[in-house]
């Protein structure tokens, strides 16, 4: 069953009153940082009040996890100008674990301007890393597999799809946060946190995921997996496999989306930010712009509703024909320059034809991709 406002039952939801003594002794326990000396350590009424915050997060008002996830966000953001005792890291890994149930659970969805946004469960999130600076790296490895298990949760065409997005959603910001991670698993693959040592590596898992996430019924999945991929696109050139699967999932995936989908914008980033991340490994790809026949599923996404997908269109235009420009493209640039009524997306189409070509002598049938 689901309680108001988009949160759905747990047994969080009904336990102890806020602050009760028994969950204020055990946050007391463990984020005393003096060892027992209470006049240097939090203080009694601080983890009373952290206690009832920590509660809040399964409250059935969103404004009220809401509120709870930004004020745990607040005090983890001044605990990291701070010194830390090994006796927190029961603390740090109790939020995190309540940070997964709401990731979980939350089903609340809001409007912010033109695009969708989950305030609950993207500051839980934001909360969630924060803690996440205080753990260990096998802890943090552990993390990742548990937001990978939910972003594979079920079958990508089952309609249930909360979780699966909550799970991206994780991964976006803890990836960022410790790019460590997924690079040391590259140097030592399958000697991660997972019990199998003859897994795929980390890296194929997470674009094995993203490509069944852009196969789900519902774009938001796909989106958020795309943005959670863009974020590591410099880790995931170092599997010239995965990284080709992605690239061509992507562009099947682009061709088959609806004009009015929000979630272009994120697809079209993922191109841009591998084909940027593929031209630093290997320099010689800058004179390659791709074939006609893909960037043309660019175009239709230059008349977009929404003023920031029009702009990842024509940045997508610009950065995957590697300044060299066919009629078709200057064209689809000339068009926006004159009728893009967004300042941004115009200045930058013209910013384009203004710019020399980049490989006079190249033709447009030589090198292409």
């Amino acid at each position: 069953s689901k309680l108001s406002n988009g949160l759905q039952e747990s047994p969080e939801a009904s336990g102890e009153p806020r602050g009760s003594p028994e969950v204020s002794r055990d946050l007391r326990e463990t984020m005393d940082i003096s060892g027992g000396n209470r006049s240097v350590g939090f203080g009694e009424a601080l983890t009373d009040a952290l206690a009832g915050v920590a509660h809040n997060l399964f409250h059935p008002n969103w404004e009220r996890r809401h509120g709870a996830s930004l004020g745990i966000k607040a005090f983890l953001k001044g605990a990291a100008k701070r010194d830390m005792s090994e006796d927190e890291g029961g603390w740090y890994n109790a939020i995190v674990a309540r940070a997964l149930a709401v990731l979980g659970l939350d089903r609340f969805i809001d409007q912010a301007g033109d695009e969708t946004v989950a305030p609950v469960r993207e500051s839980v999130t934001q909360a969630m890393v924060l803690a996440a600076q205080h753990l260990s790296h096998p802890e943090v490895e552990k993390l990742i597999n548990v937001l990978l298990a939910m972003a594979t949760h079920g079958n990508p065409k089952d309609s249930d799809w909360q979780i699966r997005y909550g799970g991206w959603l994780g991964l976006k910001y803890i990836l960022g946060a410790r790019p460590d991670i997924l690079r040391d698993s590259q140097r030592s693959p399958g000697k991660d946190s997972r019990d199998s040592p003859g897994d795929p590596p980390l890296v194929d898992r997470l674009v094995a995921a993203g490509i069944d996430g852009q196969k789900a019924l519902v774009e938001a999945v796909g989106g958020m997996a795309a943005r959670a991929l863009s974020v590591v696109a410099n880790d995931l050139v170092r599997s010239p496999k995965a990284l080709k699967q992605l690239q061509a999932q992507t562009w099947i995936t682009l061709g088959n989306l609806g004009l009015t989908v929000s979630e272009a914008g994120s697809y079209m980033d993922l191109l841009v930010a591998l084909h940027k991340a593929s031209c630093a490994q290997d320099p010689h790809l800058k004179s390659q712009p791709y074939q006609i026949s893909k960037l043309k599923r660019i175009f239709p996404f230059t008349r977009h509703p929404l003023s920031y997908v029009r702009k990842a269109a024509v940045r997508s235009m610009v950065s995957l024909s590697s300044g060299d420009f066919n009629d078709h493209t200057l064209a689809q640039l000339f068009e926006t320059v004159l009728i893009e009524s967004d300042f941004q997306t115009r200045a930058l189409a013209q910013k384009a034809l203004q710019t020399p070509p980049a490989h006079p002598t190249l033709s447009e049938a030589n090198g292409t991709r």
